[in-house]
């Protein structure tokens, strides 16, 4: 079960509508933690796109180079 569909032409709150939407159908979340984490990863997508100007990174890898240059992502 994925809950990190990003279509760029939606709104951040009609792609979390659209999850709570599938998850309801398909049973409901778990927990209140479940869902949470569903939203967080949605909310993230964004970030993780590789960008053109960038040179193919994404802001969240653009972010770490230039604030923390020396950590590696996978403390």
């Amino acid at each position: 079960m994925s809950h990190d569909r990003y279509s760029p032409g939606r709104t951040i709150f009609e792609q979390l509508q659209q999850v709570l939407e599938q998850q309801a159908q398909d049973g409901g979340f778990g927990s209140l933690d479940e869902a949470s984490d569903a939203m967080q990863a949605q909310l993230e997508q964004p970030n993780r796109l590789a960008i053109d100007d960038f040179e193919g990174l994404s802001a969240e890898q653009m972010h770490q180079i230039l604030f923390h240059p020396f950590e590696s992502e996978h403390h």
